[in-house]
């Protein structure tokens, strides 16, 4: 049976689609998005990956029944083989922060401690690094700090799924 592993991260961490150098000073940071390229980057805290460490049995459980679940389902939700994922892992937190890029620009993000948030409010701001403006609300989400502390939301999933059809290749 595969063996379920866990990462703890801790405090603050930054995931980036191009991979990015990341400067924490005082609660701010200073990230590069660039807006057009499809990039996202994900600033999440106290945060945990679960994952398989073993995938080679789901790998070949997910080769065998691919048929059977598309029998099942796809022609009542039109899906193909391609649009089958099968989720392995996921990076949950309770504070998190999603940018997504389409043009050039240097992105400063304020991080508001977690002594001095308030109820419903954002705990992170993107902002233009330039103009010192926030981002255009359609170019971010950010969790709002909750008054009482709940479960942990999935906010990355690691998986699985066919791009030809027989290849498998992780997502």
């Amino acid at each position: 049976m595969p063996t379920e592993g866990y990462y703890d991260a801790g405090r603050c961490d930054v995931f980036g689609a191009m991979g990015h150098v990341i400067w924490w000073v005082f609660g701010w940071a200073y990230l590069n998005v660039w807006r057009g390229a499809k990039e996202a980057v994900v600033i999440s805290e106290d945060d945990c990956f679960r994952y398989l460490n073993n995938t080679d049995r789901p790998q070949k459980w997910f080769h065998r029944s691919i048929d059977s679940i598309l029998a099942a389902y796809g022609s009542t939700y039109r899906l193909q083989r391609q649009d089958v994922i099968f989720v392995l892992g996921c990076l949950e937190a309770q504070n998190w922060a999603v940018c997504i890029g389409d043009e050039a620009q240097n992105v400063r993000v304020n991080v508001t401690t977690s002594s001095q948030r308030q109820s419903g409010k954002e705990w992170a701001i993107f902002a233009d690094d330039k103009t010192s403006l926030p981002l255009p609300s359609a170019s971010y989400r950010i969790s709002a700090s909750e008054g009482m502390p709940e479960r942990p939301k999935s906010i990355l999933l690691y998986g699985m799924h066919f791009v030809e059809n027989k290849v498998l290749t992780s997502i």
